[in-house]
C-alpha cells in the first residue's frame, strides 16, 4: 500500500504594521496591494502558514519602502517540496502638495495679497528696475520650484533673481512641482513703469491767502516759510503731486 499524503502550503492570515490588504485576506487569493501615506517608509509582513509548523513562510518581515510600487513576495512552503506565492504590493504615495506658502518680492508689492489659493497676481515696478526679486516657499519642503519664462538665478540667500524684465507687461510663471510629480503655475505679471509715477514728490505747492512763500517751491525742497497778515486765521494749502 502507498500512502500519499497531501501538505497544504495555503496562508492563514497576511499581518500588516500598516495600511490594510486590498482585497481582504482569503487564502485562496494571493494578490494583494496595500496603500500607505509617504511618511510610512517601512512597514512590516508578515505571513501565517495554516499548516504551520509543519510549513513554513519565507519572505516578508521590516521592509523599506520607496515611493511607488514595492512588491513582497510570502512563500508559503511544504515538506514535499510544493509551495505558494502570496504578493503584497505596498504603493507608497509621494506628497502631492504643490502650493506656495509665501511669494514676495523685492522691488514692488503683490496685488491682491499673497493667498496660497490663488494663482494669478500682479505687481508694478519703476523703470530703474530691470532684474526683481523673488522670495519663494513651497508649503511643502519635498517639492521644487522654477521660474519660467525670464532668465534666473538664485542669490546667496536662495531669492530668485529675475533678470530681463521690460517696459509694459512681463508675464512670469512660478511652477510648483509636488513630490510627485504633480505640478501647479503661479503667474506673476510685473508691470514696468516710468519713473515718474512712482514719484513722492510735490509738482506744486501753494498757501492762500499769504504774502508769500520761501524759498520758492522746488519738487526737491521740503521746508518752506509762509508769511500771512496778522488778521488771518486760516489758510489753505493746495498741492498736487508729481505723479
Amino acid at each position: 500500500v502507498t500512502i500519499h499524503r497531501a501538505f497544504d502550503n495555503r496562508m492563514q492570515t497576511i499581518q500588516l504594521s500598516h495600511g490594510e490588504l486590498m482585497p481582504q485576506f482569503d487564502m485562496e487569493t494571493t494578490e494583494y496591494t496595500v496603500w500607505v501615506p509617504e511618511n510610512v517608509e517601512r512597514i512590516s509582513v508578515k505571513g501565517v502558514a495554516l499548516n504551520r509548523p509543519v510549513a513554513k513562510v519565507t519572505g516578508g518581515g521590516w521592509i523599506d519602502l520607496a515611493l511607488g510600487e514595492n512588491s513582497i513576495p510570502l512563500t508559503v512552503a511544504s515538506p514535499d517540496g510544493s509551495s505558494r506565492i502570496y504578493t503584497v504590493k505596498v504603493m507608497r504615495s509621494a506628497s502631492y502638495n504643490n502650493y506656495l506658502s509665501a511669494l514676495a518680492l523685492s522691488e514692488g508689492l503683490l496685488s491682491p495679497e499673497f493667498d496660497k489659493n490663488r494663482t494669478d497676481y500682479t505687481t508694478y515696478i519703476s523703470d530703474i528696475h530691470d532684474v526683481v526679486t523673488l522670495t519663494v516657499t513651497p508649503e511643502d519642503a519635498k517639492a521644487t520650484y522654477e521660474v519660467l519664462g525670464y532668465p534666473s538665478v538664485r542669490d546667496d540667500e536662495g531669492n530668485v533673481v529675475v533678470s530681463g524684465i521690460n517696459h509694459g507687461e512681463n508675464h512670469l510663471t512660478i511652477r510648483v512641482t509636488a513630490e510627485n510629480g504633480d505640478a501647479r503655475d503661479y503667474t506673476l505679471n510685473v508691470i514696468q513703469q516710468e519713473s515718474s509715477m512712482f514719484s513722492n514728490r510735490l509738482k506744486s505747492l501753494s498757501v492762500t491767502p499769504s504774502k508769500g512763500i520761501a524759498p520758492s517751491f522746488k519738487p526737491d525742497t521740503t521746508r518752506y516759510v509762509v508769511n500771512v497778515d496778522t488778521s488771518t486765521t486760516e489758510v489753505t494749502i493746495d498741492a498736487t503731486k508729481e505723479s
